[in-house]
Protein backbone atom coordinates (compact mmCIF):
# COMPACT_ATOMS: atom_id res chain seq x y z
CA UNK A 1 0.00 0.00 0.00
CA UNK A 2 2.99 2.37 0.64
CA UNK A 3 4.59 1.70 -2.18
CA UNK A 4 1.70 2.06 -4.51
CA UNK A 5 1.11 5.83 -2.88
CA UNK A 6 4.74 6.56 -3.56
CA UNK A 7 3.99 5.35 -7.06
CA UNK A 8 0.74 7.36 -7.40
CA UNK A 9 2.71 10.61 -6.19
CA UNK A 10 5.72 10.13 -8.42
CA UNK A 11 3.41 10.11 -11.42
CA UNK A 12 1.39 13.16 -10.54
CA UNK A 13 5.07 14.71 -10.11
CA UNK A 14 5.77 13.64 -13.31
CA UNK A 15 2.65 14.66 -15.45
CA UNK A 16 3.16 17.61 -13.36
CA UNK A 17 6.96 18.37 -14.33
CA UNK A 18 5.64 17.34 -18.14
CA UNK A 19 2.76 20.02 -17.97
CA UNK A 20 5.85 22.97 -16.44
CA UNK A 21 8.17 21.89 -19.15
CA UNK A 22 5.32 22.65 -21.86
CA UNK A 23 4.52 25.56 -20.71
CA UNK A 24 8.26 26.96 -20.76
CA UNK A 25 8.30 27.10 -24.22
CA UNK A 26 12.50 27.70 -24.55
CA UNK A 27 13.17 24.46 -22.42
CA UNK A 28 15.63 22.50 -24.35
CA UNK A 29 15.81 18.69 -22.82
CA UNK A 30 19.00 16.19 -23.08
CA UNK A 31 19.87 13.23 -22.24
CA UNK A 32 23.01 11.13 -21.15
CA UNK A 33 23.64 7.46 -20.33
CA UNK A 34 26.19 8.25 -17.55
CA UNK A 35 26.92 4.37 -17.01
CA UNK A 36 28.26 4.12 -20.02
CA UNK A 37 30.15 6.97 -20.30
CA UNK A 38 31.80 5.80 -17.09
CA UNK A 39 32.65 2.99 -18.55
CA UNK A 40 34.20 4.44 -21.31
CA UNK A 41 36.27 6.73 -18.97
CA UNK A 42 40.14 6.43 -19.40
CA UNK A 43 41.71 4.87 -16.09
CA UNK A 44 38.48 3.42 -15.19
CA UNK A 45 40.17 0.08 -15.87
CA UNK A 46 43.48 1.24 -13.57
CA UNK A 47 40.93 2.08 -10.83
CA UNK A 48 39.07 -1.22 -11.62
CA UNK A 49 42.79 -3.21 -11.02
CA UNK A 50 42.98 -1.16 -7.64
CA UNK A 51 39.64 -2.66 -6.56
CA UNK A 52 40.20 -5.87 -7.11
CA UNK A 53 43.57 -6.29 -5.94
CA UNK A 54 42.55 -4.52 -2.53
CA UNK A 55 39.41 -7.18 -2.41
CA UNK A 56 41.79 -9.70 -3.16
CA UNK A 57 44.38 -9.06 -0.34
CA UNK A 58 40.76 -8.86 2.00
CA UNK A 59 40.01 -11.89 0.62
CA UNK A 60 43.69 -13.83 1.12
CA UNK A 61 43.72 -12.69 5.07
CA UNK A 62 40.08 -14.08 5.57
CA UNK A 63 41.65 -17.47 3.47
CA UNK A 64 44.51 -17.19 5.84
CA UNK A 65 42.24 -17.11 9.06
CA UNK A 66 39.63 -19.63 8.13
CA UNK A 67 43.10 -22.13 7.38
CA UNK A 68 44.25 -21.21 10.98
CA UNK A 69 40.78 -22.10 12.12
CA UNK A 70 40.64 -25.14 10.26
CA UNK A 71 43.99 -26.32 11.73
CA UNK A 72 43.27 -25.66 15.26
CA UNK A 73 39.81 -27.59 14.93
CA UNK A 74 41.37 -30.52 13.19
CA UNK A 75 44.06 -30.73 15.74
CA UNK A 76 41.40 -29.79 18.84
CA UNK A 77 38.84 -32.77 17.23
CA UNK A 78 41.59 -35.28 16.87
CA UNK A 79 42.89 -34.57 20.89
CA UNK A 80 39.83 -33.59 22.71
CA UNK A 81 39.13 -37.45 24.46
CA UNK A 82 42.49 -36.88 25.92
CA UNK A 83 41.60 -33.38 26.86
CA UNK A 84 40.73 -32.40 30.13
CA UNK A 85 37.48 -31.07 30.96
CA UNK A 86 38.87 -27.44 31.63
CA UNK A 87 41.59 -27.37 28.73
CA UNK A 88 38.70 -28.70 26.51
CA UNK A 89 36.78 -26.19 27.31
CA UNK A 90 39.40 -23.03 26.84
CA UNK A 91 40.34 -24.82 23.36
CA UNK A 92 36.20 -24.37 22.20
CA UNK A 93 36.46 -20.78 23.56
CA UNK A 94 39.58 -20.19 21.40
CA UNK A 95 37.50 -21.95 18.60
CA UNK A 96 34.49 -19.38 19.45
CA UNK A 97 36.72 -16.59 19.13
CA UNK A 98 38.56 -17.41 16.03
CA UNK A 99 35.20 -17.89 14.12
CA UNK A 100 33.77 -14.36 16.09
CA UNK A 101 37.29 -12.67 14.68
CA UNK A 102 36.59 -14.16 11.12
CA UNK A 103 33.09 -13.04 10.93
CA UNK A 104 34.06 -9.27 12.26
CA UNK A 105 36.87 -9.02 9.66
CA UNK A 106 34.31 -10.37 7.21
CA UNK A 107 31.83 -7.68 8.15
CA UNK A 108 34.88 -5.34 8.28
CA UNK A 109 36.05 -6.18 4.76
CA UNK A 110 33.18 -5.78 2.61
CA UNK A 111 32.53 -2.15 4.44
CA UNK A 112 35.88 -1.59 3.70
CA UNK A 113 35.87 -2.60 -0.21
CA UNK A 114 32.68 -0.50 -0.09
CA UNK A 115 34.43 2.64 1.58
CA UNK A 116 37.45 2.08 -0.97
CA UNK A 117 35.41 2.09 -4.40
CA UNK A 118 33.88 5.16 -3.16
CA UNK A 119 37.62 6.71 -3.01
CA UNK A 120 38.55 5.62 -5.91
CA UNK A 121 35.65 6.05 -7.88
CA UNK A 122 34.10 9.03 -6.53
CA UNK A 123 36.83 11.47 -8.49
CA UNK A 124 35.64 9.68 -11.53
CA UNK A 125 32.02 10.31 -11.38
CA UNK A 126 32.49 13.97 -10.37
CA UNK A 127 34.47 14.87 -13.54
CA UNK A 128 31.87 13.11 -14.96
CA UNK A 129 29.34 15.35 -13.60
CA UNK A 130 31.08 18.26 -14.24
CA UNK A 131 31.45 18.01 -17.59
CA UNK A 132 27.66 17.70 -17.75
CA UNK A 133 27.16 20.22 -15.59
CA UNK A 134 29.76 22.46 -18.06
CA UNK A 135 28.11 20.94 -21.34
CA UNK A 136 24.98 21.31 -20.29
CA UNK A 137 25.38 25.25 -19.51
CA UNK A 138 27.41 25.83 -22.63
CA UNK A 139 24.66 24.43 -24.99
CA UNK A 140 21.88 25.84 -23.28
CA UNK A 141 19.73 22.76 -21.65
CA UNK A 142 17.14 23.59 -19.15
CA UNK A 143 17.38 19.98 -18.09
CA UNK A 144 19.36 16.74 -18.74
CA UNK A 145 18.24 13.26 -17.97
CA UNK A 146 20.36 10.40 -17.31
CA UNK A 147 18.61 7.41 -18.71
CA UNK A 148 21.20 4.87 -17.00
CA UNK A 149 19.51 5.67 -13.65
CA UNK A 150 16.00 4.57 -15.28
CA UNK A 151 13.57 7.43 -14.53
CA UNK A 152 13.25 8.66 -18.06
CA UNK A 153 9.68 7.23 -19.33
CA UNK A 154 10.38 9.13 -22.88
CA UNK A 155 13.37 10.89 -24.66
CA UNK A 156 13.38 10.81 -28.04
CA UNK A 157 12.74 15.02 -28.69
CA UNK A 158 15.60 14.95 -26.33
CA UNK A 159 18.56 15.69 -27.53
CA UNK A 160 21.78 12.99 -26.37
CA UNK A 161 24.40 14.79 -25.45
CA UNK A 162 26.70 12.41 -24.69
CA UNK A 163 28.77 13.07 -27.14
CA UNK A 164 29.64 16.13 -26.30
CA UNK A 165 30.15 15.04 -22.75
CA UNK A 166 32.62 12.55 -23.87
CA UNK A 167 34.11 14.95 -26.33
CA UNK A 168 34.60 16.86 -22.86
CA UNK A 169 36.38 14.17 -21.01
CA UNK A 170 38.72 13.24 -24.03
CA UNK A 171 37.19 10.11 -24.31
CA UNK A 172 36.64 8.61 -28.35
Amino acid sequence: MKHLSKLVLFFIAVILTAGSLNAQTNAKLGYVNSSEILQNMPGRDTLEQKLKDYRNDLKDQINSMMVEYRDKLKKFESKKESMSDLIRQSKQQELRELEQRIQSFRQTADKDIQNKQQELFNPLIERVKNAIEKVSEEEGYTYVFDVSMGTLLYYEKGDSIQPLVEKELGIR
